[in-house]
């Protein structure tokens, strides 16, 4: 988040930040942003720090659902490509087939679909990040990016610790939006919601918010969207029935 590297650098003024990105199949890290303290980061997607740019020799493609590259400055799917992009998914053809491919008019380079929604500035050629194609849901018929929810909650809150979940979902489609926030004692559910209310679109307001001790995190260390998806089915069918 733009204020995790906010707060990093009014801790340590003379600190130079670096926001390194890649998935496991680019050997860790693939591209790279220097934070410049003096910009206005207003301006970035969602609240999030860019992805940069894709280091030199590596090469980074954005597609639409049809597999096809699409213009710069156009929103879609992240595909990298370069000497330190595996080719497959070891032992795994069916995994190998669904994320690694060849793009048509991008020569014979096998590309690496990454999930993740992106957008690349057409005067820089910075990657900005959006989300995960994992999470976009529809909401009474929108389609909606979990990630624009998850920012409007963080600013809300005034924390970088907070999540939605869309629940129940029904093959990418979702009856209403839950906000998730870390717990805290400046921390109000009805004002938190409120404060959504003046950002986001109705269908995208959610529904309710929960402040909870702890937001759990995956093997990775990132903020869990599965596991709280679980917790609230939990919550919600523990809830007395109307009669």
């Amino acid at each position: 988040p733009v204020s995790a590297a906010q707060a990093w650098q009014c801790a340590a003024p003379n600190s130079v930040i670096e926001n390194l990105y890649g998935p496991t199949e680019a050997t860790i890290a693939i591209s790279h942003y220097r934070w410049d303290p003096g910009l206005d980061a207003s301006r970035f997607p969602n609240g999030i720090v860019p992805i940069g740019d894709i280091f030199l020799t590596h090469k980074g493609c954005v597609i639409d659902p049809e597999l096809r590259p699409l213009d710069v400055g156009l929103e879609g799917e992240l595909c990298l490509a370069g000497p330190q992009v595996a080719q497959c998914y070891l032992n795994d053809p069916v995994r190998t087939r669904e994320r690694f491919l060849k793009i048509s008019g991008m020569g014979g380079s096998i590309w690496y679909r990454t999930g993740d929604l992106v957008r690349q500035d057409p005067d820089s050629k910075c990657f900005y990040y959006l989300g995960r194609l994992d999470d976009q849901v529809q909401i009474c018929g929108f389609r909606v990016e979990l990630q624009e929810v998850d920012a409007a909650l963080r600013r809300a809150a005034g924390t970088d610790i907070a999540l939605s979940v869309a629940w129940p979902l029904h093959g990418g489609r979702a009856d209403a939006i839950y906000g998730f926030v870390s717990a805290a004692e400046s921390h109000d559910a009805t004002s938190i919601l409120e404060d959504c209310a003046k950002t986001l679109p109705t269908y995208m307001i959610p529904k309710e918010i929960f402040l909870i001790a702890e937001i759990p995190r995956n093997s990775n260390g990132k903020l869990d969207r599965g596991a709280l998806a679980k917790t609230l089915e939990a919550r919600i069918n523990a809830r007395p029935k109307s009669p």
